[in-house]
């Protein structure tokens, strides 16, 4: 049996821009891409069932990408 967690977050969005010039850089995408991923850390912890993919969102509340565990039987 081999699991495999899949992860996929797009980083666009006036939650991940730069206030000043509207962009998307790596300093203003790091602080809301870790919020989001401690929010998926949490979630894990909590129980909540990722077998199938759930939603990541954005601070604004968009779905910005999804994450699940997937569990494949081997031959």
């Amino acid at each position: 049996m081999t699991a495999k967690f899949t992860l996929s977050i797009k980083c666009e969005g006036a939650a991940f821009d730069d206030d000043e010039t509207g962009a998307v850089t790596h300093e203003s995408a790091a602080p809301e891409l870790a919020r989001i991923l401690r929010d998926v850390a949490r979630r894990i912890e909590d129980g909540d069932s990722f077998n199938t993919f759930r939603n990541c969102r954005d601070i604004n509340g968009n779905i910005v990408g999804t994450f699940a565990l997937k569990i494949q039987e081997e031959d």
